[in-house]
């Protein structure tokens, strides 16, 4: 039963990894034209090249001196971190600019990865290591005896790793998470803050709503909580609606663009402000029954 449970993870990843390969990279980039079949070929051929590489990385693991399960997991702290982070950065700290996302997301990476790759390759090459820990009952002082002396360390001054190194794993998301965060807000505060009140109101989390009608005005206005205030939609597109998905654009044989929308949406649009100005970017508001 383990058995054939690895082998549906491992397939349903490798196969995952083409789809994605394919439809992201070998179709856009290198055969637009690409057919169905040679599509069907290109993603078994991608699908092999991932297991080849799978495998060949087991070897690779073989000379990791902190195992197969910390290896695997500091993976996962140092993608997963960063990540967190970015996703932290943009609902909670509506001040944080394009550019500091950017590098913050950026930075943070290469700083938890020289964490962990440096630790791997130190412990790999024997210069870090974790001497076990003594489970021997001698020594205790309530046994009349002696204690037994700690293990430690023979390396000389020049050959000891970096003190970072030996943080554990189980920090590296973290660490991540908050140079991300730290990283973000410093760039966006020296290439200028972003403007919350032109930021769209539904992107930040729903605690900044919440304090904004517990707060006084006069606070929300020092602490720039008056989120979404200036904000248009009609500068973001039909992203600004409340839902996009019954909205659709095009441009007839005239060269006009068209909104297309469902009948009830025009409450939706008069609400938003949206006819007020929709003729000073040309367009045309139609109902969908209509079109």
């Amino acid at each position: 039963a383990y058995h054939f449970a690895f082998d549906s993870t491992v397939s349903s990843g490798l196969n995952s990894l083409a789809a994605i390969t394919l439809e992201d990279f070998v179709r856009p980039y290198c055969f637009k034209g690409i057919t169905s079949k040679q599509a069907a070929n290109a993603s078994k051929v991608i699908s092999l090249a991932y297991g080849l590489v799978s495998f060949g990385l087991v070897f690779v693991v073989e000379r990791f001196g902190t195992g197969v399960l910390t290896a695997a997991l500091s993976i996962f702290g140092m993608i997963g971190g960063p990540l967190l982070g970015l996703f932290t950065l943009g609902m909670f700290f509506p001040w944080a600019n394009n550019k500091g996302s950017l590098i913050g997301g950026i930075l943070g990476f290469i700083f938890v990865f020289w964490i962990g790759v440096g630790a791997n390759v130190a412990a790999a090459t024997g210069r870090l290591s974790f001497p076990q820990k003594p489970l021997s009952v001698e020594g205790c002082l309530y046994l009349n005896a002696t204690e037994a002396p700690m293990p430690s360390s023979t390396l000389s001054p020049d050959l000891e790793p970096l003190g970072l190194y030996r943080l554990s794993y189980l920090w590296y998301s973290t660490v991540g998470c908050w140079s991300v965060i730290a990283i973000g807000l410093v760039v966006s505060w020296a290439t200028g803050m972003q403007d919350p009140r032109k930021l769209n109101p539904n992107l930040v989390s729903p605690i900044f709503h919440y304090l904004r009608k517990k707060l006084p005005e006069d606070l929300v206005s020092k602490l720039k909580l008056d989120i979404g205030d200036d904000y248009d939609p009609l500068s973001a597109g039909t992203a600004g609606l409340v839902n996009s998905s019954r909205v659709s654009t095009g441009t007839n044989f005239a060269g006009e663009t068209n909104v297309a929308c469902e009948p009830d949406m025009d409450k939706v649009l008069d609400e938003k402000n949206i006819f007020k100005t929709k003729e000073q970017i040309g367009l045309n508001v139609i109902d969908a029954s209509d079109a």
